[in-house]
Parts: C-alpha cells; sequence; structure tokens
C-alpha cells in the first residue's frame, strides 16, 4: 500500500508482519495512516512497533461475529493492545 495515498486499512493479525515491514519503507510524505487490526490476538510487541512509525494509528477492533458493530481503541502502550 505504499504505491498509494492510502489512509485507512484493515488487516487481521497474520498480515501484521507484512504490514510491519511495509511500514517501514513508507515514504516520510504519506497521508496520515489508521491501521484497523481485528479477527483474532495480536502479538503487543508487533503492534507497538507499527504504531511507532510517523503517521501511523493503529485501531483495535473489537466485535462478536453475530454483530454488525465493532469498538475500537486506539493504540499508544502496550495496556492498549
Amino acid at each position: 500500500f505504499n504505491d498509494y495515498p492510502v489512509t485507512l486499512a484493515f488487516f487481521v493479525p497474520g498480515q501484521l508482519p507484512m504490514v510491519r515491514k511495509a511500514l517501514g519503507s513508507r515514504p516520510l510524505n504519506s497521508p496520515h495512516l489508521r491501521i484497523q487490526i481485528g479477527g483474532g490476538f495480536s502479538d503487543a510487541n508487533t503492534i507497538l512497533e507499527m504504531a511507532g512509525n510517523p503517521g501511523v494509528e493503529i485501531l483495535m477492533a473489537y466485535s462478536g461475529s453475530e454483530t454488525n458493530v465493532a469498538l475500537m481503541n486506539s493504540v499508544r502502550a502496550k495496556d492498549d493492545v
């Protein structure tokens, strides 16, 4: 997604190693990027590393499969994961 001015993307935990690598080569002039993560348990260290990239905000999504509503929180510290 570094080739386009993406501002919001949703990923599941299995995709996070690829996303973490891509964020490392993200151009500095890229727009603010919100990454939503849901669909399973995620490694806190990976998420905190991703959140440390300039212009990146991580949102953890929590929801039951029976509903169409998700609760989200912004990750700023390990306790937020």
